[in-house]
């Protein structure tokens, strides 16, 4: 029996240093595996910087593109009532008539009415010339 508790005491402190080096060891393979992941993780991040970078740039652009076509179907919109509005001038519709077929306030038709009328007089004054 003393020999077993001998055995016993030789015995636990190598497993017991058995196991510290194991787990010194596993813990070194973690520390190599964590910095990898790390360096794999930083790269990842550098290669999406560039494609999120032009999505960015990509919806910056999109969204003036929108804009400036949303800017341009008003100006088409306006330019098509108000040249409606000149035809109806000329043929001698009222400031009321031209409100109502083109969704115009009174003072953009009496403008466009005087203006017309303007044009007309200069131009039958040029003719008598």
């Amino acid at each position: 029996m003393f020999i077993t508790i001998i055995f016993i005491g030789i015995a636990v402190p190598f497993i017991a240093i058995a196991i510290v080096k194991r787990s010194k060891k596993q813990a070194l393979e973690y520390d190599r595996k964590l910095h990898l992941l790390a360096g794999e993780l930083r790269q990842l991040r550098k290669s999406l910087v560039e494609p999120i970078n032009r999505l960015f740039e990509s919806e910056q652009r999109t969204r003036r593109f929108t804009e400036r076509l949303e800017q341009l179907e008003l100006r088409e919109k306006s330019s098509r009532q108000y040249g409606q509005a000149a035809k109806l001038v000329h043929n001698g519709s009222t400031v009321e008539e031209i409100m109502e077929v083109c969704g115009l306030n009174r003072g953009e038709a009496e403008l466009i009415k005087v203006m017309n009328e303007l044009d007309a007089t200069q131009e039958a004054e040029s003719q008598i010339m």
